[in-house]
């Protein structure tokens, strides 16, 4: 940012005097308006921001001199000088629920709507903290919060470039949440709070995030052995590549909306979708079904029964994907013909459906904890050069 000439914008605040914002007359505001100084816009958050000038951030200053003292404008201002405001980005979601703030990463926590700020709460919702309904639809249960610092001014409305990053951050958290078995995180909405409150605009945070299928039913509370297992999931995710990240947003986002869905056609897809990004490499053109079910029987099975069992579960699971899609209809639930896993037989669709998304959050945390290519892990390992994996002969 280009330096800020406060000596040329406001002279008697500039000073360093807290008793200059009282002592600031009209006539000087007039004259400062008289040198046409260029306005700016004061940056409030991921685009909110507010065209200023001198006088405007005179009666600002004065009004939050009357208010909170004049100490505390005068720290205002000397963050507008400095040309940062710190704050706190907050992404609020729905479908987790924790009892107290806990830190997932270095200045990143998980916090309860009772951590919030009530101000801004109230401000968004129009009632106290508490389980609402916001405006997009969705429940807000908790909220994931980032220490950030913004710019103090912006050329233009448009959020920079570190703020969406920040953001970005968070909504990537948040998507990971989704391997909280049975969780189901979607985004309700966003805002950045000032450390130290004061908006020229009126508006000092925004709501940008709309949501097509809200979570159903409560949120999954993270208990202790819970909040350990995120942890390690995220020093995990550490050391995923930029590229991995990037292709997990697709299976993650599929599992998230597989657990909201009400019909079994519509789960049964949006899983289809999860194991194809999960379970199959660029190069897989042929046998998909086969090559689909032999990566998860090797990701979970612990040996080679367990990975013909794994080999058979995933590939009925697919196949439930494929009459989905080319027929448009599921059973409401399976038969016991020897045809169908031990796991699913004579049980009904939701669960079968339900235990399905449970394997592929499995499946998940397995690629994340260890990247790379299926196919060189796979057929690298020693039973499978012996002809013990679970090859063509599991099926």
């Amino acid at each position: 940012m280009r330096d800020l000439d406060a000596a040329a914008w406001l002279p008697a605040i500039a000073d360093s005097d807290p008793s200059a914002l009282q002592a600031l007359s009209e006539a000087e505001v007039t004259l400062l308006e008289a040198r046409k100084a260029p306005p700016l816009f004061l940056n409030e958050g991921m685009g909110a921001a507010a065209g200023v000038r001198p006088s405007d951030l005179v009666r600002v200053l004065r009004e939050v001199s009357a208010t909170h003292g004049s100490a505390y404008a005068l720290d205002c201002w000397n963050e507008i000088r400095r040309g940062r405001r710190p704050g706190r980005l907050v992404l609020l979601f729905s479908g987790i629920a924790v009892a107290a703030a806990v830190e997932l990463a270095p200045g990143v926590s998980l916090v309860p709507l009772s951590a919030l700020d009530s101000a801004y709460f109230t401000r968004m919702y129009g009632r106290p903290r508490g389980r609402v309904t916001t405006v997009n639809g969705a429940t807000a249960d908790a909220a994931l919060v980032s220490t950030l610092e913004i710019d103090s001014f912006v050329v233009s409305e448009v959020a920079p470039k570190a703020e969406t990053d920040c953001l970005e951050k968070l909504m990537t958290m948040m998507s990971l949440l989704v391997l909280c078995w049975p969780a189901t995180p979607v985004a309700a909405g966003y805002w950045w709070e000032p450390e130290r409150p004061f908006s020229l605009s009126g508006v000092g945070y925004t709501l940008g995030h709309s949501v097509d299928v809200p979570a159903k039913w409560e949120p999954t509370f993270l208990g202790d052995d819970a909040l350990a297992d995120l942890r390690t999931l995220l020093g995990q995710w550490e050391h995923v590549s930029h590229d991995a990240r990037v292709a997990f947003s697709v299976p993650l986002t599929r599992l998230s909306l597989a657990g909201r869905r009400y019909g079994y056609v519509d789960m049964a897809i949006e899983l289809g979708i999860a194991m194809e990004s999960l379970l199959l490499e660029d190069d897989d053109k042929a046998e998909l079904s086969f090559r689909l079910a032999v990566h998860a029987a090797w990701l979970l099975g612990k040996d080679r029964d367990e990975r013909r069992e794994f080999f058979k579960i995933f590939r009925f699971l697919y196949g439930l994907r494929s009459s989905a899609v080319h027929r448009g209809e599921l059973r409401g639930r399976c038969d016991a013909r020897e045809s169908t896993p031990p796991l699913f037989r004579e049980k009904f669709m939701h669960e079968v459906l339900s235990e399905g998304r449970r394997l592929l959050v499995l499946v998940a945390k397995a690629r994340i904890s260890s990247p790379g290519k299926l196919d060189e892990k796979i057929f690298g390992e020693p039973e499978f050069r012996r002809g013990e994996g679970a090859g063509p002969s599991a099926s």
